[in-house]
């Protein structure tokens, strides 16, 4: 019986073809009585090999014998990556391998790559001579056009860069008729500005219907560069009626153009301008969203929008909320968006003005004396029934608690609050009093909560003569005790399901969080009695495969609540 069958992962064709002898075929040394066994048996046991040795151990394995050699390369080469370390100078033999590999027998091994990843080293090559690696580049674009069964390419860090200067590299993805999901970085370089916007010109000559593009695109720190910008419609709209999920760094929409992708249903976008946050565009071309993600704004951009308002003038960001409300009031909104994330002061300037599910901040309530309105005026804009927010305790007084609740909100279910105790003590009654009367207002069913601690001061002295992870353990079990589960559970009568989490933050003291349970987790579910003398409760503990069982049920329900309330 085979036991400890690791993950499956993929193979690196540069390691791979080192064992393998110039005609293409593998040596047939140190017979084993594997071969022994059906070939079914063995091919299904080269899918489950040990994850940090399937490499090694697959290629030992099919190099017993000639037919499991042939029937195991379709396997091993269906998750392909090519990983070309520049700076140590084999990035040429290592693509040379790479093309021998899957030149031998006519390309017939191209058509069993499933999904490739490509990746380089990490900054600029030294200067991309087009002459060092016109050679082995003129071969890798052949070998890549015969991927007839390509379904997902990943191209890494300067990896757009290299497809980009493979000869006629147009044609070269054009043929990848099977293709589905792109991912690609590009370069964050001023010294290769000639080589700017790659990643929208490989996505122009795709011609496959792709369901998920994701690119990275870099901007350049040189004051003198223009930003290496993606303009969607332009990269994009040939693939509009495919398209499902797409995520960006920088993007810029074109006014004159409308675009509509029909079936895109996730768009996270990671760099966000105040220019940016214009509702419109992205309704027009975005009518059936189902999930949106929006980056923070830049830190000047929050510097300034704070002075602005410090002196008690109009800001760019109040101009964008008054423009994205006047716009959604004359129909022009989305219908089926179920969940939205960002920063404050970018969800405060979309003026989403339609019921959404789940809303996930980004940035934390540290103190700022202009985010609980913000706040306030987010949550009467979207009416969430989950929530998931962070705050400092550091900045935020307990009493204040209850302004994380927009009064008069009637349909919060769901809360995922993060909160750190740093320069603040964890007073459990106080904390209980103020959490409650923030709760007692919504019908609370499902609070999970993740609470983050600063190791004592006496810790810091000694720090590396201790054991951390035993005493992480330790003193995590008894902060906050299973008492104060229990009145969390009684004081909001409407829970469900509590889950606490609690860490200690061992950044700052230089530890190697690697090495200390990053996580004390318990969840609960609470079942609740009427007896004569009043009500009880019962608290059953959950395992991690049970939570998300529930969790999968509650957003159901929510998502069905969702639908009553934009027919209403």
């Amino acid at each position: 019986m085979v036991q400890d069958v690791g993950k499956k992962r993929k193979l690196s064709i540069t390691e791979a073809s080192s064992s393998i002898s110039e005609n293409g075929t593998a040596p047939i040394t140190n017979p084993s009585p594997l071969p022994r066994l059906n070939l079914d048996i063995l091919l299904y046991l080269i899918r489950f090999l040990d994850e940090d040795d399937r490499t090694a151990n697959g290629l030992h394995l099919i190099q017993t014998c000639r037919s499991l050699y042939s029937a195991g390369i379709p396997i091993l080469v269906r998750d392909s990556r090519l990983a070309l370390d520049i700076y140590a100078g084999r990035a040429r033999s290592h693509l040379s391998s790479f093309c021998d590999f899957f030149e031998f027998d006519s390309g017939s091994r191209c058509r069993y790559i499933r999904n490739l990843s490509i990746i380089t080293s990490p900054n600029d090559w030294p200067r991309y001579d087009r002459k060092r690696y016109r050679g082995v580049l003129s071969r890798l674009g052949p070998v890549l056009a015969q991927c007839t069964n390509l379904r997902s390419i990943a191209l890494g860090n300067n990896a757009t860069l290299l497809c980009a200067l493979i000869p006629n590299f147009r044609t070269v993805f054009a043929s990848l008729s099977s293709l589905r999901y792109v991912e690609m970085h590009s370069l964050d370089n001023p010294g290769l500005l000639r080589y700017t916007n790659m990643a929208g010109k490989i996505l122009r000559s795709i011609c496959s219907p792709v369901v998920s593009v994701t690119v990275n695109n870099g901007t350049s720190t040189d004051p003198g560069c223009e930003e290496d910008v993606l303009e969607i419609d332009g990269a994009l709209g040939h693939l509009s009626t495919s398209l499902e999920v797409m995520h960006v760094g920088h993007f810029v929409l074109e006014d004159h153009v409308v675009v509509v992708y029909p079936n895109m249903k996730v768009l996270v976008i990671e760099q966000t301008s105040i220019s940016d946050i214009r509702t419109e565009h992205l309704v027009r071309r975005f009518p059936f969203l189902e999930h949106l993600s929006f980056g923070s704004l830049t830190d000047e951009e929050n510097d300034m929008i704070m002075d602005l308002w410090e002196m008690e003038l109009r800001n760019p960001l109040e101009d964008a909320r008054t423009v994205n409300i006047f716009t959604q009031r004359q129909h022009c909104k989305w219908k089926s968006l179920d969940s939205v994330r960002g920063d404050i002061c970018v969800l405060y300037g979309l003026a989403l003005m339609c019921p959404v599910r789940q809303l996930i901040l980004l940035s934390w309530f540290d103190g700022n004396p202009y985010d609980i309105p913000m706040w306030h005026s987010i949550m009467r804009d979207c009416t969430p029934t989950a929530i998931n927010l962070g705050v400092d305790m550091s900045y935020f007084r307990p009493e204040q608690l209850e302004l994380l609740v927009y009064p008069g909100t009637n349909n919060l279910t769901h809360l995922d609050l993060e909160l750190a105790f740093f320069d603040a003590k964890f007073k459990e009654q106080v904390f209980i009093t103020n959490l409650t009367a923030l709760l007692q207002s919504v019908p609370l069913t499902y609070l999970d909560l993740k609470l983050t601690f600063e190791p004592p001061k006496r810790v810091h002295h000694f720090i590396h003569d201790i054991d951390m992870n035993t005493f992480s353990a330790q003193w995590l079990a008894h902060l906050p005790p299973l008492p104060f589960i229990c009145n969390l559970a009684t004081s909001i009568r409407t829970l469900r399901y509590l889950g606490v989490s609690k860490k200690l933050d061992l950044v700052a003291l230089g530890v190697d969080t690697e090495t200390v349970p990053k996580l004390s987790k318990t969840f609960w579910e609470i079942t609740r009695t009427e007896r004569d003398s009043g009500q009880t409760i019962s608290l059953r503990q959950l395992s991690k495969e049970a939570k998300k069982d529930v969790k999968i049920r509650e957003k159901m329900v929510d998502a069905e609540c969702l639908k009553s309330a934009r027919h209403d």
